[in-house]
Protein backbone atom coordinates (compact mmCIF):
# COMPACT_ATOMS: atom_id res chain seq x y z
CA UNK A 1 0.00 0.00 0.00
CA UNK A 2 1.05 3.62 -0.53
CA UNK A 3 2.16 5.42 2.61
CA UNK A 4 3.71 8.80 3.32
CA UNK A 5 6.73 9.61 5.41
CA UNK A 6 4.39 11.29 7.87
CA UNK A 7 2.53 8.01 8.39
CA UNK A 8 5.73 6.25 9.43
CA UNK A 9 6.83 9.10 11.71
CA UNK A 10 3.51 9.38 13.54
CA UNK A 11 3.37 5.62 14.07
CA UNK A 12 6.95 5.71 15.30
CA UNK A 13 5.98 8.42 17.78
CA UNK A 14 3.50 5.99 19.37
CA UNK A 15 6.42 3.65 20.13
CA UNK A 16 8.94 6.31 21.20
CA UNK A 17 9.52 8.39 24.34
CA UNK A 18 8.58 11.78 22.95
CA UNK A 19 8.09 14.88 25.07
CA UNK A 20 6.17 17.23 22.76
CA UNK A 21 2.87 18.41 24.18
CA UNK A 22 0.59 18.35 21.13
CA UNK A 23 0.37 15.43 18.72
CA UNK A 24 -1.76 17.42 16.27
CA UNK A 25 0.75 20.29 16.14
CA UNK A 26 3.58 17.80 15.77
CA UNK A 27 1.84 16.28 12.74
CA UNK A 28 1.12 19.72 11.27
CA UNK A 29 4.77 20.74 11.69
CA UNK A 30 5.93 17.73 9.64
CA UNK A 31 3.15 17.55 7.05
CA UNK A 32 4.71 19.77 4.37
CA UNK A 33 8.08 17.97 4.38
CA UNK A 34 6.84 14.38 4.73
CA UNK A 35 3.55 14.20 2.82
CA UNK A 36 5.04 12.43 -0.22
CA UNK A 37 4.54 8.69 -0.74
CA UNK A 38 7.69 6.71 0.11
CA UNK A 39 9.01 3.52 1.65
CA UNK A 40 9.85 3.25 5.33
CA UNK A 41 13.57 3.17 4.49
CA UNK A 42 13.24 6.35 2.42
CA UNK A 43 11.31 8.04 5.23
CA UNK A 44 14.05 7.11 7.71
CA UNK A 45 16.75 8.55 5.45
CA UNK A 46 14.83 11.76 4.83
CA UNK A 47 14.15 12.16 8.54
CA UNK A 48 17.86 12.02 9.36
CA UNK A 49 18.49 14.89 6.92
CA UNK A 50 15.58 16.87 8.32
CA UNK A 51 16.89 16.52 11.89
CA UNK A 52 20.17 18.15 10.81
CA UNK A 53 18.27 21.30 9.78
CA UNK A 54 16.95 21.59 13.34
CA UNK A 55 20.00 20.49 15.28
CA UNK A 56 22.34 23.37 14.54
CA UNK A 57 25.20 24.74 16.60
CA UNK A 58 23.31 27.82 17.77
CA UNK A 59 25.38 30.69 19.17
CA UNK A 60 22.51 31.69 21.49
CA UNK A 61 19.55 29.56 22.52
CA UNK A 62 16.18 31.24 22.95
CA UNK A 63 12.64 29.94 22.61
CA UNK A 64 12.84 29.20 18.86
CA UNK A 65 16.21 27.45 19.09
CA UNK A 66 15.15 25.43 22.16
CA UNK A 67 12.03 24.28 20.33
CA UNK A 68 14.06 23.14 17.32
CA UNK A 69 16.51 21.24 19.49
CA UNK A 70 13.74 19.52 21.46
CA UNK A 71 11.88 18.57 18.29
CA UNK A 72 15.16 17.19 16.92
CA UNK A 73 15.52 15.00 20.03
CA UNK A 74 11.99 13.63 19.67
CA UNK A 75 12.53 13.00 15.96
CA UNK A 76 15.81 11.21 16.70
CA UNK A 77 13.94 8.95 19.12
CA UNK A 78 11.37 8.23 16.39
CA UNK A 79 14.10 7.82 13.78
CA UNK A 80 15.81 5.14 15.85
CA UNK A 81 12.56 3.18 15.84
CA UNK A 82 11.58 3.46 12.19
CA UNK A 83 15.13 2.58 11.14
CA UNK A 84 14.98 -0.70 13.10
CA UNK A 85 11.32 -1.71 13.53
CA UNK A 86 9.42 -2.83 10.44
CA UNK A 87 6.03 -1.15 10.78
CA UNK A 88 3.26 -3.48 9.54
CA UNK A 89 0.59 -2.76 6.95
CA UNK A 90 -2.01 -0.80 8.99
CA UNK A 91 -4.93 -2.40 7.13
CA UNK A 92 -3.65 -5.88 7.99
CA UNK A 93 -3.15 -4.78 11.59
CA UNK A 94 -6.70 -3.45 11.71
CA UNK A 95 -8.07 -6.75 10.41
CA UNK A 96 -6.05 -8.76 12.95
CA UNK A 97 -7.33 -6.56 15.77
CA UNK A 98 -10.86 -6.96 14.43
CA UNK A 99 -10.53 -10.75 14.62
CA UNK A 100 -9.19 -10.59 18.21
CA UNK A 101 -11.97 -8.23 19.22
CA UNK A 102 -14.60 -10.51 17.69
CA UNK A 103 -13.36 -13.44 19.80
CA UNK A 104 -13.37 -11.37 22.99
CA UNK A 105 -16.75 -9.69 22.46
CA UNK A 106 -18.37 -12.99 21.45
CA UNK A 107 -16.83 -14.98 24.30
CA UNK A 108 -18.09 -12.51 26.93
CA UNK A 109 -21.53 -12.01 25.41
CA UNK A 110 -20.99 -8.36 24.56
CA UNK A 111 -22.09 -8.64 20.93
CA UNK A 112 -24.20 -11.36 19.30
CA UNK A 113 -24.24 -9.67 15.88
CA UNK A 114 -20.67 -8.65 15.23
CA UNK A 115 -20.59 -5.60 12.94
CA UNK A 116 -18.61 -5.27 9.73
CA UNK A 117 -16.14 -2.45 9.24
CA UNK A 118 -15.66 -0.41 6.10
CA UNK A 119 -12.69 1.54 4.75
CA UNK A 120 -14.08 4.54 2.85
CA UNK A 121 -12.88 7.72 1.17
CA UNK A 122 -15.61 9.68 2.99
CA UNK A 123 -18.47 8.84 5.33
CA UNK A 124 -21.90 8.02 3.87
CA UNK A 125 -24.57 10.72 3.68
CA UNK A 126 -25.65 12.60 5.72
CA UNK A 127 -22.35 12.31 7.63
CA UNK A 128 -20.00 13.00 4.70
CA UNK A 129 -18.80 16.36 6.06
CA UNK A 130 -18.05 15.22 9.60
CA UNK A 131 -14.42 15.66 10.66
CA UNK A 132 -14.22 12.39 12.63
CA UNK A 133 -11.55 9.75 12.00
CA UNK A 134 -14.17 7.00 12.27
CA UNK A 135 -17.81 6.45 13.18
CA UNK A 136 -20.31 3.68 13.87
CA UNK A 137 -23.81 3.33 12.46
CA UNK A 138 -26.23 0.90 14.09
CA UNK A 139 -29.38 -0.77 12.78
CA UNK A 140 -31.49 2.28 13.65
CA UNK A 141 -29.19 4.43 11.51
CA UNK A 142 -29.36 1.83 8.75
CA UNK A 143 -33.13 2.07 8.65
CA UNK A 144 -33.28 5.83 9.05
CA UNK A 145 -30.55 6.88 6.60
CA UNK A 146 -30.48 3.88 4.21
CA UNK A 147 -26.83 3.08 4.99
CA UNK A 148 -25.03 -0.10 5.97
CA UNK A 149 -24.70 -0.62 9.73
CA UNK A 150 -21.10 -1.00 10.87
CA UNK A 151 -17.92 0.89 11.64
CA UNK A 152 -16.49 3.30 9.10
CA UNK A 153 -12.84 4.38 8.81
CA UNK A 154 -11.49 7.04 6.51
CA UNK A 155 -8.87 5.36 4.32
CA UNK A 156 -6.41 8.26 4.43
CA UNK A 157 -6.37 8.23 8.24
CA UNK A 158 -5.83 4.51 8.92
CA UNK A 159 -2.64 4.07 10.99
CA UNK A 160 -1.05 1.43 13.18
CA UNK A 161 -1.54 1.93 16.93
CA UNK A 162 -4.16 4.65 16.41
CA UNK A 163 -6.93 3.11 14.29
CA UNK A 164 -7.14 -0.19 16.26
CA UNK A 165 -7.83 1.78 19.44
CA UNK A 166 -10.64 3.59 17.62
CA UNK A 167 -11.97 0.23 16.44
CA UNK A 168 -12.27 -1.04 20.01
CA UNK A 169 -13.88 2.24 21.08
CA UNK A 170 -16.56 1.98 18.38
CA UNK A 171 -17.21 -1.71 19.09
CA UNK A 172 -18.07 -0.85 22.69
CA UNK A 173 -20.57 1.74 21.41
CA UNK A 174 -22.17 -0.97 19.27
CA UNK A 175 -22.23 -3.42 22.18
CA UNK A 176 -24.04 -0.85 24.30
CA UNK A 177 -26.49 -0.23 21.45
CA UNK A 178 -27.23 -3.95 21.17
CA UNK A 179 -28.09 -4.15 24.87
CA UNK A 180 -30.20 -0.98 24.82
CA UNK A 181 -33.99 -1.36 24.84
CA UNK A 182 -36.23 0.05 22.10
CA UNK A 183 -37.46 2.90 24.29
CA UNK A 184 -33.89 4.07 24.85
CA UNK A 185 -32.61 3.71 21.27
CA UNK A 186 -32.90 7.45 20.65
CA UNK A 187 -30.61 8.40 23.53
CA UNK A 188 -27.34 9.93 22.31
CA UNK A 189 -24.10 8.02 22.87
CA UNK A 190 -22.31 10.71 24.87
CA UNK A 191 -21.02 11.48 28.36
CA UNK A 192 -19.87 8.54 30.47
CA UNK A 193 -20.45 6.15 27.58
CA UNK A 194 -17.59 7.79 25.67
CA UNK A 195 -15.35 7.30 28.69
CA UNK A 196 -16.32 3.64 29.03
CA UNK A 197 -15.61 3.10 25.33
CA UNK A 198 -12.20 4.72 25.73
CA UNK A 199 -11.33 2.75 28.85
CA UNK A 200 -12.51 -0.61 27.56
CA UNK A 201 -10.76 0.10 24.26
CA UNK A 202 -7.59 0.88 26.22
CA UNK A 203 -7.81 -2.44 28.00
CA UNK A 204 -8.20 -4.48 24.80
CA UNK A 205 -5.51 -2.48 23.01
CA UNK A 206 -3.04 -2.87 25.88
CA UNK A 207 -3.42 -6.67 25.71
CA UNK A 208 -1.99 -6.57 22.16
CA UNK A 209 0.34 -3.57 22.16
CA UNK A 210 1.35 -3.19 25.80
CA UNK A 211 0.89 -0.50 28.41
CA UNK A 212 3.57 1.92 27.13
CA UNK A 213 2.14 2.28 23.62
CA UNK A 214 -1.40 2.51 25.00
CA UNK A 215 -0.40 5.29 27.37
CA UNK A 216 1.38 7.18 24.59
CA UNK A 217 -1.65 7.08 22.31
CA UNK A 218 -4.06 8.11 25.07
CA UNK A 219 -1.86 11.06 26.02
CA UNK A 220 -1.62 12.11 22.37
CA UNK A 221 -5.38 12.01 21.81
CA UNK A 222 -7.02 12.62 25.16
CA UNK A 223 -4.52 14.74 27.11
CA UNK A 224 -3.51 17.25 24.46
CA UNK A 225 -2.62 20.53 26.21
CA UNK A 226 -4.12 22.72 23.44
CA UNK A 227 -7.54 21.02 23.73
CA UNK A 228 -7.93 20.57 19.98
CA UNK A 229 -10.18 19.40 18.54
CA UNK A 230 -12.70 21.08 20.84
CA UNK A 231 -14.32 17.75 21.76
CA UNK A 232 -11.08 16.58 23.39
CA UNK A 233 -11.86 17.99 26.89
CA UNK A 234 -15.31 16.35 26.80
CA UNK A 235 -13.84 12.95 25.99
CA UNK A 236 -11.08 13.43 28.56
CA UNK A 237 -13.50 14.31 31.36
CA UNK A 238 -15.65 11.27 30.51
CA UNK A 239 -12.54 9.07 30.50
CA UNK A 240 -11.48 10.29 33.94
CA UNK A 241 -14.87 9.30 35.35
CA UNK A 242 -14.59 5.89 33.67
CA UNK A 243 -11.08 5.39 35.09
CA UNK A 244 -12.39 5.88 38.63
CA UNK A 245 -15.34 3.64 37.81
CA UNK A 246 -12.94 0.88 36.73
CA UNK A 247 -11.10 1.11 40.05
CA UNK A 248 -14.42 0.39 41.78
CA UNK A 249 -15.97 -2.13 39.39
CA UNK A 250 -13.12 -3.80 37.46
CA UNK A 251 -13.35 -5.13 33.90
CA UNK A 252 -16.15 -7.52 34.86
CA UNK A 253 -18.19 -4.70 36.34
CA UNK A 254 -17.70 -2.59 33.22
CA UNK A 255 -18.81 -5.48 31.00
CA UNK A 256 -21.92 -5.90 33.12
CA UNK A 257 -22.55 -2.17 32.83
CA UNK A 258 -22.18 -2.36 29.02
CA UNK A 259 -24.74 -5.19 28.98
CA UNK A 260 -27.16 -3.07 30.98
CA UNK A 261 -27.57 -0.65 28.06
CA UNK A 262 -27.43 3.08 27.46
CA UNK A 263 -30.20 4.09 29.84
CA UNK A 264 -28.52 2.34 32.78
CA UNK A 265 -25.18 3.94 31.92
CA UNK A 266 -26.83 7.36 32.07
CA UNK A 267 -28.20 6.53 35.53
CA UNK A 268 -24.73 5.39 36.64
CA UNK A 269 -23.31 8.67 35.31
CA UNK A 270 -25.70 10.59 37.57
CA UNK A 271 -24.40 8.60 40.56
CA UNK A 272 -20.80 9.28 39.55
CA UNK A 273 -21.48 13.00 39.26
CA UNK A 274 -22.65 12.84 42.88
CA UNK A 275 -19.43 11.09 43.88
CA UNK A 276 -21.00 7.63 44.22
CA UNK A 277 -18.75 5.18 42.36
CA UNK A 278 -19.19 2.09 44.56
CA UNK A 279 -22.37 1.01 42.79
CA UNK A 280 -24.65 -1.65 44.21
CA UNK A 281 -26.32 -4.17 41.95
CA UNK A 282 -23.40 -4.45 39.53
CA UNK A 283 -21.22 -7.53 39.93
CA UNK A 284 -17.60 -6.47 40.29
CA UNK A 285 -14.33 -8.18 39.49
CA UNK A 286 -11.34 -8.69 37.19
CA UNK A 287 -8.61 -6.17 37.91
CA UNK A 288 -5.15 -6.55 36.36
CA UNK A 289 -2.00 -5.11 37.88
CA UNK A 290 -0.43 -3.77 34.67
CA UNK A 291 -3.68 -2.16 33.60
CA UNK A 292 -4.17 -0.75 37.12
CA UNK A 293 -0.82 1.03 36.73
CA UNK A 294 -1.91 2.48 33.38
CA UNK A 295 -5.20 3.67 34.88
CA UNK A 296 -3.44 5.28 37.84
CA UNK A 297 -0.85 6.98 35.62
CA UNK A 298 -3.58 8.58 33.48
CA UNK A 299 -5.57 9.66 36.54
CA UNK A 300 -2.46 11.39 37.89
CA UNK A 301 -1.31 12.80 34.53
CA UNK A 302 -0.77 16.57 34.66
CA UNK A 303 -1.72 17.78 31.24
CA UNK A 304 -1.19 21.45 32.05
CA UNK A 305 2.43 20.94 33.00
CA UNK A 306 3.27 21.71 29.39
CA UNK A 307 5.76 24.56 29.44
CA UNK A 308 7.43 26.73 26.82
CA UNK A 309 10.36 25.11 24.98
CA UNK A 310 12.99 27.23 26.69
CA UNK A 311 11.44 26.64 30.11
CA UNK A 312 11.65 22.88 29.46
CA UNK A 313 15.22 23.24 28.24
CA UNK A 314 16.15 25.27 31.35
CA UNK A 315 14.45 22.87 33.78
CA UNK A 316 16.32 19.93 32.32
CA UNK A 317 19.68 21.72 32.60
CA UNK A 318 19.19 23.15 36.10
CA UNK A 319 20.36 22.08 39.51
CA UNK A 320 18.03 22.13 42.53
CA UNK A 321 19.51 25.52 43.46
CA UNK A 322 20.61 27.06 40.20
CA UNK A 323 22.84 30.12 39.84
CA UNK A 324 21.17 31.98 36.98
CA UNK A 325 24.16 33.64 35.35
CA UNK A 326 26.16 30.41 35.22
CA UNK A 327 23.16 28.62 33.68
CA UNK A 328 22.97 31.25 30.93
CA UNK A 329 26.72 31.20 30.37
CA UNK A 330 27.23 27.41 30.40
CA UNK A 331 24.38 26.66 27.99
CA UNK A 332 24.64 29.75 25.74
CA UNK A 333 21.13 30.82 26.68
CA UNK A 334 19.45 34.07 25.71
CA UNK A 335 19.62 36.16 28.93
CA UNK A 336 16.28 37.97 28.65
CA UNK A 337 14.31 34.98 27.35
CA UNK A 338 15.84 32.69 29.99
CA UNK A 339 14.73 34.97 32.83
CA UNK A 340 11.25 35.09 31.29
CA UNK A 341 11.24 31.29 31.14
CA UNK A 342 12.23 31.08 34.80
CA UNK A 343 9.50 33.60 35.64
CA UNK A 344 7.06 31.35 33.75
CA UNK A 345 8.14 28.39 35.89
CA UNK A 346 7.62 30.45 39.05
CA UNK A 347 4.36 32.22 38.27
CA UNK A 348 2.52 29.74 36.06
CA UNK A 349 3.63 26.41 37.51
CA UNK A 350 5.04 27.16 41.00
CA UNK A 351 8.09 25.05 40.21
CA UNK A 352 10.48 27.38 41.98
CA UNK A 353 11.30 30.88 43.13
CA UNK A 354 13.93 33.58 42.62
CA UNK A 355 16.29 34.25 45.52
CA UNK A 356 19.04 36.82 44.89
CA UNK A 357 21.10 35.37 42.02
CA UNK A 358 19.55 31.89 42.35
CA UNK A 359 16.49 30.07 41.09
CA UNK A 360 15.50 27.52 43.73
CA UNK A 361 13.15 24.71 42.70
CA UNK A 362 10.32 23.82 45.07
CA UNK A 363 10.07 20.40 43.42
CA UNK A 364 12.70 18.37 41.65
CA UNK A 365 11.34 18.68 38.09
CA UNK A 366 13.78 16.23 36.50
CA UNK A 367 11.77 13.38 38.04
CA UNK A 368 8.65 14.71 36.34
CA UNK A 369 10.47 15.13 33.04
CA UNK A 370 11.75 11.56 33.25
CA UNK A 371 8.20 10.24 33.62
CA UNK A 372 6.76 12.49 30.91
CA UNK A 373 4.67 14.69 33.20
CA UNK A 374 6.45 17.86 32.11
CA UNK A 375 6.36 18.42 28.36
CA UNK A 376 7.11 21.29 26.03
CA UNK A 377 4.74 23.34 23.89
CA UNK A 378 5.35 22.66 20.24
Amino acid sequence: MKRSGLDYILEGACLADCRFGSFSKFAKFLKEDFSEICTQKEASKKLRKFIKTLKKDYSVIGQKEAKNLLLAEDLESIGNIISKVCLPDPFETLNQMYIKAKKFFTKHGLLSKFPNYYIVESFPEPFQNMAWDCMFLDEADEEKFNVRAGIYFKKALVKNYITPLLLFHELVHMAISEHTGEKEKGIGARGLEEGICDLFGMYLFSKSEGVKVTKNVMIFFRFNYDNKPLLTPLYRDALRVALVLYKNLGIQGLMNLIKSGRGSIMEVEKSCLNGKFDLKGIKKGWWEEKFDILVNSLLSYRMYWTVSPLAYYVVRASKQEQEIESLIRNYNLHPVQTRKALKELQENYFFGTFHKNLFIYNIYPKDYIKNGYIRYKN
